[in-house]
């Protein structure tokens, strides 16, 4: 961001329960779901909780929601175009369509065309009590054609039916890395906006450290504190100061690693585009986990790639038995020779000729490749779907949790409101206390410590639900649909 957005993003907090307005402003997801479900907590509104809270809104609307700003669409848009990962895919299924081609060029009847000249030493050729001089000039022209008959209807189509398998294996395993590049991007720009948010919450810790600093000093002047007390504070001061260090430096590493993600090599700074407090749409249908897993192993891309090639590599077993089986080809010739070897007497004078035939051929040693190729491919294929099944066990574990994940964060959005606003109650009260010389500067220090952790927590809880909810999405195999990504709701 900019000096001026800084400047803006650092004003004091007016009311002692400002975050909790600003934080409660939009409603949450649905309640939790029925079946096998996340433990949960009753809600209750504490009283006080809707008090207006402007000066924070503006902080926070200085922040998030700029006009032209980065949202995780974008980024996840960008990421997926700018992939390596993806682009290395996308070679894969060049390869594999190229596989198909040849496939097809097995199709084709083999045509051998033969253009050659030879001489030869004299010859004398006796017949019948003729002698005859073989030309030494050789000339021929000749067009061979081998028909596969055989191959046609046992082993080709088997061979293009693998190779159609692996091409589509190839597809989904390319738009499986698109959808990890974009689910990744969104990871991370939520990882980015999480550490902005937290600078903004360090900075108010900050100031409020400061302000209490400004109490103890006065309080001591006027012989209320002890140096002790002054001291105490300044330490609290002191380690603020290297929260706000820490938070800067977590907010430049986060948005280095989205412009890596993003492979942005400009230094224009990235502002949030998205409006990070509005209401998060439920994604259709996620309170029931057994169809979320029926949809995850129907639709992830990476498990439907695996039977892709198991389904290639078994029609390729089929294809290489084939070649245990005598062959049948019809073979055929055209020939223009000088001179043409059927054409007796030999004269150098150009002659045409044809032959059309067949031939069935068998070797010992194609039986033997056939069926041990076809025996190793066969057992490739019962590998990779022994890996498609450890995959859906996978996929299970990360849709359960991701599940678990969006409704914790339902959860912890109303628990952090509630605990933000009993923090905010107890500074407010603990300050007042102080002024008026009834509570101690450790007793104030609590307060303000309690309430920048209930701070973070709540900055934390709203960024863990979208976070989740693109996990989710992702999990499922939903990436591409709208609204199931967190996306905000308006």
């Amino acid at each position: 961001m900019t000096s001026s957005v800084r400047t803006r993003c650092r004003l004091a907090f007016a009311s002692s329960f400002s975050l909790v307005a600003a934080l409660s402003a939009s409603s949450v997801r649905a309640q939790v779901a029925p079946g096998p479900q996340p433990a949960q907590v009753e809600t209750a509104r504490v009283p006080g909780t809707e008090a207006a809270a402007p000066l924070l809104e503006a902080q926070m609307n200085a922040l998030i929601g700029r006009p032209g700003g980065l949202t995780s669409d974008q980024a996840a848009a960008r990421a997926r175009a700018t992939s390596y990962a993806v682009g290395a895919r996308r070679a894969d299924y060049e390869a594999a369509q190229a596989t198909v081609d040849q496939a097809n060029a097995a199709y084709v009847p083999r045509i051998k065309g033969t253009a050659s000249y030879q001489r030869t030493s004299p010859v004398e050729l006796a017949f019948a009590g003729y002698v005859f001089n073989y030309p030494v000039n050789n000339w021929n022209l000749q067009v061979d054609v081998d028909v596969p008959l055989s191959d046609y209807v046992l082993k080709i189509a088997k061979q293009h039916a693998s190779a159609e398998h692996s091409a589509k294996a190839a597809q989904l395993t390319g738009r499986a890395a698109e959808l990890t590049a974009s689910s990744d991007a969104r990871i991370q720009y939520y990882a980015w906006t999480r550490a902005r948010l937290q600078e903004l919450v360090a900075n108010d810790a900050l100031e409020q450290a400061h302000a209490h600093l400004n109490d103890a000093k006065s309080e001591y002047s006027a012989g209320k504190a002890s140096q002790a007390d002054v001291m105490g504070v300044e330490a609290e001061v002191a380690q603020n100061e290297l929260l706000v260090v820490r938070a800067k430096n977590a907010v430049a590493l986060e948005e280095d690693r989205l412009r890596t993600a993003l492979h942005d090599a400009s230094t224009h700074p990235y502002e949030i585009g998205e409006p990070l407090l509005d209401d998060v749409a439920p994604m259709p249908g996620e309170n029931d986990f057994n169809s979320l897993l029926n949809e995850a192993v129907n639709q992830r891309p990476e498990l439907q790639s695996m039977f892709e090639t198991a389904r290639g590599q078994r029609a390729q077993a089929t294809a290489s038995r084939f070649d245990a089986v005598p062959k049948l080809d019809a073979i055929g010739t055209a020939r223009y020779a000088d001179p043409n070897p059927l054409y007796f007497p030999p004269s150098p004078v150009w002659h045409g000729s044809w032959g059309v035939g067949g031939a069935l051929t068998w070797s010992d040693v194609d039986v033997l490749l056939g069926l041990t190729n076809g025996s190793a491919s066969e057992a490739r294929a019962r590998s990779t779907e022994a890996e498609a099944q450890q995959l859906k066990d996978g996929l299970r574990d990360e849709v359960m949790s991701a599940w678990q994940g969006v409704h914790e964060a339902v959860v912890a959005i109303e628990s952090t409101k509630r605990s933000l606003a009993a923090a905010e109650e107890s500074y407010r009260v603990r300050r007042a206390l102080f002024r008026a010389d009834r509570a101690t500067s450790t007793e104030l220090s609590d307060s303000e410590n309690a309430l920048t952790r209930a701070r973070f927590d709540a900055v934390n809880a709203r960024i863990d639900l979208r976070i989740a909810g693109v996990r989710l999405a992702h999990a499922t195999g939903r990436d591409d649909v709208p609204g199931t990504r967190g996306t905000p709701s308006n």
